[in-house]
């Protein structure tokens, strides 16, 4: 038998090992439960950003600019609409197919990373491990139906790139160079500020290790490849008329501000990962603390692996993320790209404190999983539901501590319950103190997030954008905007109010912030309906301070209220004293 026939039949007996049908079991489990979660929401309106995106795809030589990002993820979701047709639906299965393409890729990654690590226990395991931890994290399902970016296709793009560079580390270097350029030009063509952000954690992680030769092709490929992408988007500029310019948009908007971004790091850093731990959930959170630590001692020790690549990449995107933007309402989407090689390192890590564990500890194991989930259904409900009415439903500080104290609490009784259960039953239960605990909090994390994903597809309300607005007091407010707005009127509302209501006029945020604005218009034309949620009228300190512009709103229009929606309408025909 020669040598190449021999190298097929090994290759085709490892697909038929149990490790490698586990893994293909774990994947088609995984891409089940994610359909059914995106499909059950697929009822939701869109809110937000999303409007913009579905216009942006729909009208495109209309509504391109409002999203001022270079545009394959669009013409991606167009492609969708051109097969299905343009609806809601089709434009979810943007974000839904990416999804579930990251599941093999992570599989893939885990192989990559481990594959020659035999003190971390065999890759399989951690490639399991790690699929179904990110398949069943909350955020990840919430994503799976999220029209927007970050979350989808440029998550899917990322990890694909990072697998490109591992894998092609025996090609020759300009062989090498071409393939990762190309790869990060896609990148880039998707968005702009993250792609570089894993070129540049490739080059710190080879200049850590001294290997010269790699960080140099990893400066190369970022430079060929931006090179690439400043070309072909320019051509494309050339034939479209969405030019290079447009596709920068997003960092003009930001530019001249960035003395504002910085002094508000450090309440952006705490709002956003106060939130991100939730949606992590806490025993994973915990996780990380002991992988951390293991990353910094090998990096002061001089012995850095492959799988701290990915986590100098992670602490890049959480670093800038946290601190530098405050993602919309909260729901940090823009951190999902680093979410692929966080949860593998966990898993790596996991596995390699169980791997020699018994029976008795997976018996204990699998009754902590169920046991979570009947406590979080049973006694704390949606985890994100009471921190993000602390953040952003009062501007108190006291109050804002006193209820995201109480929901830390609640999610933290069963942490500490499994903590010392785990630590008082080690010995018999034949592991380490570190392996009771990394199994007790990894069960309880996936009983935590099955419990979670049930109830979040499940809520009435809102569980991405604008966390905990009723659906149905969102439609009961815009038919009130549709019914108080005759065609040729006008309204300044809330912009999911303005999309779906389909009347004339334009978002109210800017006139909010600036009151002087909101008189000289109402004085310059008649605005026939003023919308805003309760969220935005307490943040609303300017317009809260003016009381002329409160006394006219006051005698000149009628307040109705459904759920957190505050819709004003002009009270009747008759002029009112002031305005039009």
């Amino acid at each position: 038998m020669n040598t190449q026939t021999s190298a097929a039949l090994s290759r085709s007996a490892g697909l038929r090992s149990a490790p490698c049908r586990a893994i293909i079991a774990s994947l088609l489990g995984c891409s089940v439960f994610a359909i059914a979660c995106a499909t059950r929401m697929w009822w939701q309106p869109l809110t937000a950003d999303e409007n913009e995106f579905f216009l942006a795809m729909a009208r495109w030589n209309e509504w391109r600019g409002s999203i001022p990002h270079p545009h394959l993820y669009v013409h991606w979701a167009q492609l969708l609409f051109a097969l299905f047709g343009a609806t809601v639906e089709a434009a979810r299965l943007s974000v839904l197919i990416p999804h579930l393409l990251t599941l093999p890729l992570l599989a893939w990654l885990a192989r990559l990373l481990y594959r020659d690590a035999a003190e971390r226990g065999n890759w399989q395991s951690i490639a399991i491990l790690a699929v179904f931890l990110y398949a069943l994290n909350p955020l990840i399902v919430q994503n799976s139906v999220l029209i927007d970016i970050d979350n989808g296709l440029l998550t899917t793009a990322l990890t694909a790139l990072l697998c490109l560079w591992l894998a092609t580390r025996a090609w020759p270097a300009p062989d090498r160079i071409a393939a990762l350029s190309i790869g990060f030009a896609i990148c880039l063509w998707i968005k702009l500020p993250t792609p570089p952000m894993l070129a540049a954690a490739i080059v710190v992680y080879e200049a850590l290790r001294r290997r010269w030769r790699e960080a140099i092709i990893a400066g190369a490929f970022s430079v060929v490849g931006a090179a690439l992408f400043a070309g072909l988007h320019s051509v494309y500029g050339i034939f479209t008329g969405y030019t290079l310019a447009d596709a920068l948009a997003a960092f003009a908007w930001r530019s001249g501000s960035e003395a504002g971004i910085l002094s508000q790091a450090p309440n952006t850093l705490v709002q956003t990962s106060g939130v991100m731990a939730f949606w992590l959930g806490l025993p994973f959170v915990l996780l990380i603390a002991p992988v951390v630590r293991g990353a910094l001692r090998r990096l002061i020790q001089s012995r850095l692996g492959d799988e701290d690549l990915g986590l100098i990449y992670a602490a890049g995107v959480f670093a800038f993320y946290s601190t530098m933007i405050v993602p919309a309402w909260g729901y940090p989407r823009y951190h999902t790209p680093a979410m692929p090689v966080l949860i593998l390192a966990v898993s790596a890590w996991v596995v390699e404190r169980v791997r020699a564990a018994g029976r008795a500890f997976w018996i204990v194991a699998l009754a902590i999983a169920p046991a979570g989930a009947l406590y979080i259904a049973l006694a704390v409900g949606d985890p994100m539901y009471d921190i993000y009415r602390a953040t952003f439903e009062t501007t108190a500080l006291g109050e804002r501590l006193r209820i995201g104290g109480a929901a830390i609490a609640r999610v933290a009784l069963p942490v500490l319950i499994v903590i010392a259960l785990s630590i008082g039953l080690a010995r018999r239960l034949g592991v380490t103190r570190a392996g009771a605990v990394a199994g007790g909090l990894t069960a309880l994390a996936f009983g935590s997030y099955l419990a979670t994903d049930v109830i979040q597809i499940k809520a009435p309300y809102s569980t991405r954008y604008r966390y905990t607005y009723v659906y149905a007091d969102r439609a009961r407010a815009t038919d009130a905007v549709r019914a108080g707005v005759p065609l040729d009127g006008y309204s300044l509302t809330d912009k999911d109010l303005l999309w779906y209501a389909d009347r004339p006029g334009e978002q109210v945020y800017g006139y909010m912030s600036d009151p002087e604005r909101l008189k000289a218009t109402l004085r310059a034309r008649r605005v026939d309906v003023i919308a805003w949620t309760e969220k935005e009228k307490l943040k609303a300190s300017a317009l809260n301070a003016d009381a002329e512009a409160l006394a006219i709103l006051a005698q000149c229009y009628r307040s109705e209220q459904f759920g957190i929606f505050i819709v004003l309408t002009r009270a009747g025909p008759e002029p009112c004293p002031g305005i039009r």
